[in-house]
């Protein structure tokens, strides 16, 4: 291939577009200066092209050209079939290298390259660092024989250990390691972890929950009933569940994604200075549209929306114990059959990420408080817009009342000029249709201030609830990853060394037979192995609590939405009010006044 690119003469022959090429100087051996003709059909230029060489390139740059600005070449040629030897053949190979020689099924000493091929993409390295592997352990044949194959698993190590992969691709180039490394790879048939998706915060909610009775069941075991419905995958869906279904489903997703974010339940009672509430209808209200938040933050997740927990739960409408018997009892743990990525582990800063988790949990906390006392602010909003529309509806029935008494107390004037004031026949009733303005003004005024605090609940205060329960979210990974995070690598490495020493002790001992000193060292390997799945695990954690945090980045947005629904509060209320204002101004804008003579 070296050959082929500096032999500038043979370019019209297989360079595109070049139709001739002259050497006109050479260095070394080797061309140094070149004319070349390019062009298509019948447009075409000459310039001259510049050559340098080092043991592994060929440069080629033009120059004193009118149709590039710039135009370079570099080509790096590299020989694998010279770099690509065997390992050291006084080091003993790995049982973990024999193991995967055994699992691709060679025959006649060779290992087809599908099956290399497969090896490579367990190990998650870059597609062209996995390529050149590809090509060196190959030499172009079908079939990779054994001292290359275990070459192969010893570079996927060398690369694993790096992390960078321009690294790793110098390091492929220079030829295969001195050692047989450890290597790591994901179980055959595991998806690979999605890409970071934003947690989406402006969408419409999909499902909506109602209440279908409030007291089904016998005496002692009386439940509410909701109706979950919406569209799921296209689908119209529609299934019957009661609040201890919607426990079962978080409690399910807890064990199978303890480390992503899942949003909270509403609580199924209620306690009011020493009282609980269960089945007051503004509490069961409260729950209901608590539940459906609990849905709809379910489904926005990228993953967790899309498990067959949730979608048994949302879809089949049947009793729980039967909509989700298949999904439980084939749920398990998200990190089983899963490796951690080596290019995670080697660019993971543990000071770093410790410190903004830690920055991270905080801020969450500060945010939740705020939100909770902007959620009560709303609540003395909407009771005191609540208690203002009541005395409305008060003053409503007294001006009704007057409206109905006034003729009584002010008769008719019958002429006469006994009295110090007097007006026109028939002020009277002129009044009394301003009172009944003013009664109908302040019930419609009554019913916009009862509209208004609906809105604010609908609007800006369950904007700020799923604000609240995106938080919670968060503050809960953080919990769970304290409580469930842990691991016993310590306790099963003071394990191995005392059962190392008791290994050495009981060696030289007479009494001690091979059967025991084997058991000794089952006891170790289990330790070790122990160790080896916990490690992963730990990685597994970081990785996943990583990602979701990266995600949740998007949640504060989730204010834009708070402030946007307050906009559209405040604009509507304005609006009406105004309206209705100016209507009532405009009908007592002619009453009668008094004249005094």
């Amino acid at each position: 291939m070296y050959d082929v690119v500096g032999d500038v003469e043979q370019y019209q022959e297989f360079v595109p577009y070049c139709k001739r090429s002259h050497v006109t100087a050479h260095e070394n051996g080797h061309p140094s200066r070149a004319t070349l003709t390019v062009g298509w059909d019948a447009i075409e230029d000459e310039f001259e092209s510049k050559l340098t060489y080092t043991p592994t390139t060929v440069v080629a740059e033009a120059a004193n050209n009118k149709m590039f600005k710039e135009l370079k070449c570099e080509c790096q040629c590299v020989i694998m079939t010279d770099l690509w030897g065997d390992l050291n053949e006084e080091r003993e190979i790995p049982l973990e290298y024999k193991a995967l020689y055994a699992e691709s099924a060679p025959q006649d000493g060779k290992v087809a390259v599908g099956k290399v091929n497969a090896i490579l993409q367990r190990a998650a390295l870059p597609p062209d660092v996995a390529a050149l592997i590809l090509d060196g352990a190959a030499r172009g044949q079908p079939s990779v024989e054994e001292s290359d194959f275990y070459t192969a698993l010893a570079m996927i190590s060398a690369v694993q250990s790096l992390g960078d992969p321009q690294q790793a691709i110098l390091a492929v180039q220079q030829g295969p390691p001195d050692v047989y490394g450890p290597i790591m790879l994901s179980s055959e048939g595991t998806t690979p972890e999605p890409p970071v998706q934003a947690f989406p915060v402006d969408v419409s909610p999909q499902f909506r929950v109602t209440i279908v009775s409030k007291l089904q069941g016998s005496f002692l075991f009386r439940h509410v009933v909701y109706a979950v419905e919406g569209v799921y995958e296209l689908r119209q869906c529609r299934a019957i569940r009661r609040y201890s279904d919607f426990v079962v489903l978080l409690e399910a997703l807890m064990k199978k994604y303890p480390f992503r974010l899942l949003p909270p339940l509403p609580p199924k009672k209620l306690a009011v200075d020493g009282h609980y509430f269960t089945s007051d209808d503004s509490f069961l209200e409260y729950r209901r549209t608590g539940l459906a938040r609990f849905i709809n933050l379910l489904l926005r997740h990228p993953v967790v929306g899309k498990d067959d927990l949730v979608k048994a739960f949302l879809v089949v409408d049947a009793p729980l114990s039967v909509a989700m018997n298949a999904p439980l009892n084939h749920a398990q743990d998200e990190f089983n059959s899963r490796t951690i990525s080596p290019l995670f582990i080697a660019n993971w800063d543990a000071a770093a990420q410790a410190e903004r988790w830690r920055t991270i949990k905080q801020g969450t906390d500060d945010c939740l408080e705020e939100c909770v006392k902007l959620m009560h602010s709303y609540y003395r909003s909407v009771r005191l817009r609540a208690a203002m529309s009541d005395e409305c509806d008060v003053a409503k029935e007294h001006f009704t009342a007057l409206a109905y008494t006034l003729p009584n107390a002010f008769p008719e004037n019958d002429g006469s000029k006994n009295g110090h004031i007097s007006g026109p026949a028939g002020d009277v009733p002129a009044i009394t249709a301003g009172i009944e303005a003013a009664a109908s003004f302040l019930d419609k005024y009554s019913r916009l201030g009862h509209d208004v605090a609906q809105s604010t609940i609908d609007g800006p205060l369950e904007q700020v609830k799923v604000f609240r329960d995106m938080l919670v979210s968060v503050r809960e990974l953080f919990a769970r990853q304290a409580r469930l995070g842990g691991n016993t690598i310590a306790a099963q490495e003071r394990k191995i060394a005392s059962t190392q020493a008791k290994v050495a002790s009981r060696a030289t001992a007479p009494d001690t037979t091979p059967e025991d000193l084997q058991k000794l060292k089952d006891r170790i390997s289990a330790a070790q192995e122990s160790i080896k799945e916990q490690t992963n695990r730990d990685w597994l954690i970081k990785e996943t609590i990583t990602r979701e945090l990266e995600m949740a980045r998007s949640l504060q947005y989730q204010v834009v939405q708070i402030l946007a629904s307050l906009g559209v509060l405040a604009s509507g209320r304005s609006e009406s009010a105004i309206n209705l204002i100016n209507s009532f101004t405009n009908a007592i804008g002619d009453m009668p006044k008094a004249v005094v003579e």
